[in-house]
């Protein structure tokens, strides 16, 4: 799989990558040095598609802290590329529940929820996102794609 077949999995593979590099470039007070690099490591892994070496240095960073926004995202991408979507959606549900007020979550989460059929949450969760960032014409235009084709089955259901 390449970055080229992110897409089908419902995710945006450039913009993932790119906001993890944000945070790989900055050492804040609550984390090392070390603890970044590993993070960089593991982002490094995806872009080179050794998708199982960067779960596996995800995982080993989650066991240390749980919770760390980046690396649930950057393990998640990873997953998406395996498409583990179900693995993929649990790691968003873990950064919103640490972080409820992360837009990129909760579009990720819509992104992986829509690549699995399950419409009404991924409307739910683009909606969501929408509070973070209005004026996104991705998210707009991601949410109406799934709300045209929530529509569309429903009336399928209905005449046939």
């Amino acid at each position: 799989m390449t970055s080229e077949d992110f897409p089908r999995c419902g995710c945006k593979y450039g913009a993932e990558i790119s906001s993890l590099k944000h945070y790989v470039t900055k050492v804040n007070k609550t984390k090392s040095i070390n603890v970044d690099f590993r993070l960089s490591r593991g982002i490094a892994q995806v872009n080179e598609g050794r998708y199982g070496n960067a779960v596996s240095i995800f995982d080993k960073m989650l066991e240390e802290d749980p919770t760390y926004p980046e690396v649930l995202i950057g393990r998640r991408t990873a997953l998406a590329f395996q498409r583990e979507l179900d693995a993929a959606i649990s790691d968003f549900t873990k950064a919103i529940q640490s972080n409820p007020s992360a837009g990129e979550a909760w579009k990720r989460r819509g992104q992986a929820r829509a690549a699995l059929g399950e419409s009404a949450e991924a409307i739910t969760d683009l909606t969501k996102a929408l509070e973070f960032e209005p004026d996104s014409a991705d998210i707009l235009h991601e949410r109406g794609d799934e709300m045209n084709s929530s529509i569309y089955y429903e009336q399928l259901d209905l005449c046939c």
